[in-house]
């Protein structure tokens, strides 16, 4: 990772790539920016043409959280 972040490393784990579709999902599954508090960040990607050329980039994001122990 770059100098300007102060995390040191992320795991992600890759669950499918629809190339047809443009359509990839991951997880962030490991990491020390996930501190003790998640369990698991899912991204859902979705690449979309636009009206002016080029691609709009659609991401929906679902973040597990730890359970609280009390």
């Amino acid at each position: 990772m770059g100098s300007s972040t102060p995390y040191k490393y992320l795991k992600h784990k890759i669950h499918a790539i629809d190339t047809d579709n443009l359509v990839c999902k991951y997880s962030l599954i490991e990491g020390d920016a996930m501190a003790d508090k998640v369990d698991v960040v899912v991204y859902n990607v979705k690449f979309e043409a636009s009206s002016g050329g080029g691609c709009v980039f659609k991401v929906t994001t679902e973040a597990h959280v730890k359970a609280k122990n009390d």
